[in-house]
């Protein structure tokens, strides 16, 4: 296994998230954290095509974006990950958000809820359309909220730690 350290609230921030238009990788030689914008990637794609052409090979685009003087410091960097994106090992996609999970997630929560009139109210909570909000709603009103975030905490951990595995990686939090 690669032994990698990684900054949490940067992994922790886009493990699981999703939002449209946006895709988050992990660079498994740094730990860094890489979140591309379907723009930045049609940015990446048609300055290759009217640069480079769509047949370059991974160092003659590189040797292009570094000579290039069209791009600021940061451009030049996200342009310089987008081309090893797809062309190295070198970037691993997080996951999304699945609301199955989630909703598993709440099932579980419910399990652990000592009253049984409180834990009632959550089951009824997660049936139907608009389960995520009610089950909030109910957890709120019994101020249960600190035990469900310190729950999907841990759950979220043992997530973590089996993606990481399943990557081969002994990932390790600064």
């Amino acid at each position: 296994m690669q032994r990698l350290t990684i900054k949490r609230s940067d992994f922790d921030l886009w493990f699981e998230v999703s939002m449209y238009g946006m895709v988050a990788y992990l660079n498994i030689e740094t730990g860094d954290v890489v979140v591309v914008s379907q723009d930045d990637r049609d940015v990446f794609d048609e300055w290759v095509y009217e640069n480079v052409g769509e047949f370059a090979t991974l160092p003659q685009v590189i040797a292009a974006i570094e000579a290039s003087r069209e791009f600021d410091t940061a451009l030049r960097t996200r342009m310089l990950t987008l081309a090893y994106l797809d062309e190295t090992d070198r970037y691993v996609e997080l996951p999304n958000q699945n609301s199955s999970v989630a909703y598993v997630d709440m099932e579980k929560f419910i399990e652990t809820v000592k009253d049984k009139a409180v834990r009632d109210q959550l089951l009824a909570s997660i049936n139907g359309q608009g389960a995520f909000r009610r089950f909030k709603d109910v957890v709120n009103k019994h101020q249960l909220w600190d035990a469900w975030q310190i729950f999907l905490e841990k759950r979220k951990y043992k997530r973590m730690m089996a993606w990481f595995k399943s990557h081969e990686l002994d990932a390790h939090f600064e």
